[in-house]
């Protein structure tokens, strides 16, 4: 079940038999709960499943469900596959899904103090913690892929995107920047997060990787490979950004009038999360631990140039994601971090265990980096076991006495 339900069962019912079936512009849409409202929010997603619901006599759950189920089935082949080109290590990139899958931070310490969480209880062991404390993170599952659909569908296109890049660089064909120009173009109507996320990630790593001249003569300043590359990011930006602005006009009015989106605030500043001295490190340690460790510091040591110069741009994706807040709540920034630099972190993170436990002869090193790999899954395999087995109420008993009275 998806976390706002509800909402996405009405845009279905809108595009299949209500207000948006007969608009009077391609992307003038209607918010079914509101009338003559305009709606702000992508519709790619929800607008496929009223296709089947409408025009293939599905029901709606099969309309929800079997796009998801299959396009569920497809990431875990993309997170392998990416993880494969990206570290050519078949273990790492096996390893890769289970650290995806179940991302979290400390959590997982508090079950030594309290126990296991009830199934109904307030903590999730990923953001919300005893004594009410805090940590800054969405689990992958639970809080990302499952509950909120549009994710669903953007997070298979964000590592296409990506992929197809890194396989492009490498002798600057142009059919891989086409590929990845065509899943960026759509993400604006699948999850806006997704496009700001690749922007961010793709101008990064045109910078990084892009082929410096031997010297300033001419003749080297223009040579065939730097052509290439100039034409292959050119390419990918322009049929990208083609595709992707008109999809990006129904947000225009709702940024201009709403400003708490793209606002300037730092998340270690907020005091929710975590306290000076040194309140950025603490802010990760708390909500990724080793995870945020080793990707953010250690994973350089296993890695060699080229990958260095590629994470780079993914990094670059974290630290913006960390200063600025695209929506009012700055958890949502969370989907940013999983579009553009979660793909390459889980890459380098795994990449760093199978070096170590390959090469090392020593049982303590080897023991300590199982100990490590372990307490990277901790929190999110906790947080499965009590979240997903939640049954949020329809009503309280308080509301069922009111509706009988």
């Amino acid at each position: 079940a998806y976390s706002d339900f509800s909402f996405h069962t009405e845009l279905v019912s809108s595009f299949s038999i209500g207000c948006n079936m007969n608009r009077s512009s391609l992307l003038l849409f209607q918010t079914p709960m509101a009338a003559n409202t305009t709606l702000s929010y992508p519709v790619l997603v929800n607008f496929y499943s009223a296709f089947l619901y409408a025009s293939c006599n599905a029901t709606f759950p099969i309309a929800l469900r079997w796009p998801a189920l299959l396009i569920g089935v497809s990431f875990i082949f993309l997170i392998y596959s990416l993880t494969l080109k990206f570290t050519s290590n078949s273990l790492a990139a096996l390893i890769s899904i289970p650290l995806w899958a179940f991302s979290g931070g400390l959590g997982f310490l508090e079950v030594f103090d309290f126990g296991i969480e009830p199934i109904n209880g307030r903590v999730n062991y990923i953001h919300d913690f005893h004594n009410d404390q805090k940590a800054f993170w969405f689990q992958s599952l639970t809080h990302i892929f499952h509950p909120q659909r549009c994710a669903t569908f953007a997070l298979p296109l964000c590592y296409i995107t990506i992929l197809s890049l890194i396989t492009g660089i490498e002798k600057f064909d142009w059919h891989f920047f086409l590929l990845a120009a065509l899943a960026v173009g759509i993400t604006p109507q699948t999850q806006a997060h997704a496009y700001v996320s690749l922007a961010v990630f793709s101008i990064s790593l045109a910078i990084t990787t892009f082929p410096l001249p031997k010297s300033f003569k001419y003749n080297d300043i223009f040579s065939k490979k730097c052509f290439q590359a100039g034409f292959c990011w050119a390419l990918f930006g322009i049929v990208a950004n083609l595709i992707a602005f008109p999809l990006c006009l129904p947000y225009f009015d709702r940024t201009e009038t709403n400003k708490e989106f793209l606002t300037f605030k730092p998340i270690w500043k907020n005091t929710l999360y975590t306290h000076p001295p040194f309140a950025f490190f603490r802010l990760w340690w708390k909500s990724l631990g080793p995870f945020a460790i080793i990707s953010l510091f250690t994973c350089y040591a296993t890695a060699s140039l080229h990958q260095i110069r590629i994470y780079m741009a993914s990094l670059v994706v974290f630290f913006v994601g960390s200063t600025i807040m695209f929506q009012p709540w700055e958890l949502d920034n969370c989907k940013v971090f999983q579009d553009g630099w979660m793909p390459l972190a889980i890459g380098m993170v795994a990449q760093f265990f199978t070096t170590i436990m390959l090469k090392t002869r020593s049982f303590f090193i080897a023991f300590s980096i199982g100990i490590l790999f372990v307490s990277c899954l901790g929190s999110g395999v906790l947080n499965m076991a009590t979240y997903e087995g939640y049954r949020g109420p329809l009503y309280s008993i308080a509301d069922e006495s009111a509706g009988k009275w």
